[in-house]
């Protein structure tokens, strides 16, 4: 994982997250930038339902998290929409790489 993102600024963690088929998702939203600017292309969290999958894990998943993989697929490049086709189309169990940042 160092290899990979190690140049990137925030701290790196692998979040496994499953999905309720009940809640049909994870409880998060996401979004991506809107510049188009490559040096700030991303897709970051912009919401967790209090009461979605993704807010039962263990807490590391915040607010603004940099999402830079999906079950081994780099999202770096991607749109928010395109990383939101990823997450639907993925099995029970994802496993995120994702950057946190202090937003301060």
């Amino acid at each position: 994982m160092l290899q990979r993102y190690g140049s990137l600024s925030g701290k790196l963690q692998m979040i496994e997250l499953e999905k309720d088929p009940a809640a049909h998702g994870l409880g998060i939203s996401l979004t991506g930038n809107k510049d188009g600017s490559r040096a700030r292309m991303g897709v970051y969290v912009a919401a967790i339902d209090p009461l979605g999958p993704a807010a039962d894990s263990d807490g590391r998943l915040l607010l603004g998290d940099q999402i830079l993989s999906i079950n081994g697929e780099d999202v770096r490049a991607t749109k928010g929409t395109a990383s939101r086709e990823i997450l639907s189309g993925a099995s029970a169990l994802i496993k995120a790489i994702c950057s946190h940042c202090k937003l301060y």
